[in-house]
Order: C-alpha cells, then sequence, then structure tokens
C-alpha cells in the first residue's frame, strides 16, 4: 500500500489491478494517506485530483515557464553580443588611431587607409568573443557581421594630410543576430560605434609591409 503515494501512474496501476488489491478498493478496505476506508468511487477522485494537477503544472510549463526561459535566455544572448561589439569597436577605433604608416603615401590616402583598415579589422577580429561571426574586413562588406570606417572633415583644409592626422575617424560594427538561433525565421541588427581622433604623425621612410 505504500505504492499508493508515488508518481508512476503506470506502477500505480499495476499495483491497482492485482487481484488482491482491486477486491480490498471494491470491499471498501483500501486505506487512505490518513488511515481511513475508500471504497473505489473515493480512489477514482484522488486519481482524477492527481490528473487535474497534473494537467495545471503542464499548462504552467508550457504556457509561462517555458517562454520565460527562452526570453531570459534571448536577452542574456544579445546583451553578450553588444557589450562585446561596444568593446570591440572601441579597441578598433583606438588601433587605428595609433596606426602608423610606413613608406610614402605619395600625397594620397587610399594606401594610409587601407593599411588602417587592415590593422583595425585585425584587432577587432582578435577581440570578438566566439558567438559573434567576425567581419572579412572593415570595408563595409556584406555578411553577418560587417565593419565600416569613416572619416570626419578634415581639420586641416590648407594643407592636405594623407595621413589624416587629427582628423575624426569612427569605426561601426553591425551584427545580425537572428532570434532563437534562426528558429523564429527574424532576426535583429545590433550596432556599436565608435569614435577618436587620429594621432598626429610624420612619414617614415621605408617599404610599406
Amino acid at each position: 500500500m505504500g505504492r499508493t503515494n508515488g508518481t508512476d501512474f503506470l506502477a500505480d496501476l499495476e499495483w491497482v489491478t492485482g487481484p488482491k488489491n482491486m477486491t480490498k478498493i471494491l470491499n471498501g478496505r483500501f486505506h487512505g494517506a490518513k488511515g481511513q476506508h475508500l471504497g473505489i468511487a473515493e480512489w477514482l477522485k484522488i486519481r482524477q485530483e492527481r490528473g487535474q494537477s497534473l494537467v495545471e503544472f503542464s499548462l504552467v510549463l508550457i504556457f509561462i515557464v517555458l517562454p520565460l526561459t527562452f526570453a531570459f535566455i534571448e536577452t542574456s544572448l544579445m546583451l553578450y553580443k553588444y557589450v562585446a561589439l561596444a568593446n570591440a569597436a572601441r579597441e578598433g577605433a583606438r588601433a587605428g588611431s595609433i596606426y602608423l604608416y610606413m613608406g610614402d603615401p605619395g600625397g594620397s590616402s587610399v594606401a594610409p587607409d587601407a593599411g588602417r583598415s587592415t590593422e583595425v579589422a585585425t584587432t577587432i577580429n582578435d577581440i570578438l568573443g566566439p558567438m559573434i561571426v567576425r567581419p572579412p574586413d572593415c570595408d563595409d562588406t556584406t555578411a553577418t557581421t560587417s565593419c565600416q570606417i569613416s572619416y570626419g572633415p578634415s581639420s586641416n583644409n590648407l594643407i592636405p594630410d594623407p595621413l589624416r592626422s587629427t582628423d575624426a575617424m569612427t569605426v561601426t560594427i553591425i551584427h545580425t543576430h537572428p532570434f532563437l538561433f534562426g528558429a523564429l525565421g527574424s532576426d535583429l541588427d545590433l550596432r556599436a560605434q565608435a569614435s577618436m581622433r587620429i594621432e598626429p604623425s610624420a612619414v617614415i621612410s621605408g617599404t610599406s609591409p
């Protein structure tokens, strides 16, 4: 009779359908939790109440507990990604601001900008966590994670500086985050941005790396 307090329905059913136990129930000689004699009607009522509690628990689990759990996981994941993007953008802007071009730019900012873009992309890829796809470059190439470098107006309009000394530089990283790992078929763009001024530097003679 100790098995009546178990939660395994199949085990309870096997125990009850035994010839001796069924005879006790039909004869009103089955003892309840408080020692009272229970007939078949009372026993079935107890089983029905247990089944109702199981259904209520299942509804709460499906419509309340699971959605809240998934919402918590999704929010935590987006927060983690945003912080990682913000840190990467800041460190990338810092790397670009202190980048030193080796060689003679020849009066054009094309070569220094290309070298700075490579340096920023390398720094960003080293900072980003394992849950974010690395951007292929910082030339605004379309991908799951893209990186773009933009420059503000020149601080010296009289003498053009190919190294962009003291100019403002902005690094923007955009990551496409799929909701619930793509199970919902929708996504959200997470954007992080950091701006710094390029450190003044002089042209260093030599060969570009």
